[in-house]
């Protein structure tokens, strides 16, 4: 490849990281961003957890219940990024009725600050005043989705020899919530032909 060519690949790639990296999006301080269409009422900052009376979600701080849960593993990731971004934290949150019919089950999504790759995929239900943890993917690099009622959990595949901004294809796995758990009911393979 000419380098001018290998240039303008270079400055491509860059500039699409950056593009995912602004997607995945981070919170200030000790709370995050809800992304989706959130409960009217719904808090993502304040403990202990309390029923929001006109939608029955309960309030949370993602991170303290993250930090708090035992399934978590990837707990090293729940800092705040450096203070040139705000102090965010790499953690997305979105709401969704996956196990029921109100909005109340929060699809959570934790990368690494440096380059955005999720390091962990979360789902909580809302018990009572309170989220359980009912779903968890911590083989990175992994983010998960609400897609009307079923949870997409996409992975990118990569080769022996490729780099990290440029994975041989990606796996979306489908799961319905079934019997009071999340069951595998199909997957899909893309092939980016590189």
């Amino acid at each position: 490849m000419k380098p001018r060519a290998q240039s303008m690949l270079t400055a491509l790639t860059i500039l699409a990281i950056g593009a995912c990296v602004a997607m995945i999006g981070c919170a200030r301080s000790d709370t995050i961003r809800i992304e989706g269409s959130a409960p009217s009422a719904a808090k993502v900052a304040g403990t202990p957890a309390a029923e929001d009376s006109g939608t029955g979600a309960p309030e949370v701080n993602v991170v303290s219940l993250l930090r708090a849960d035992p399934h978590v593993r990837e707990k090293k990731e729940l800092r705040a990024c450096s203070p040139e971004d705000g102090g965010t934290y790499p953690v997305e949150a979105s709401y969704a009725a996956l196990t029921g019919k109100e909005s109340t089950d929060l699809v959570v999504n934790v990368s690494t600050c440096t380059d955005g790759v999720g390091v962990g995929s979360y789902v909580y239900r809302a018990v009572g005043s309170r989220y359980v943890n009912v779903f968890a993917d911590e083989q990175p690099p992994v983010w998960a989705q609400a897609s009307g009622r079923q949870l997409e959990v996409t992975r990118q595949d990569y080769g022996a020899s490729d780099p990290v901004d440029q994975p041989s294809g990606e796996t979306v796995t489908t799961y319905e919530w079934n019997d009071g758990m999340f069951e595998k009911i199909g997957s899909t393979s893309t092939d980016y032909g590189k």
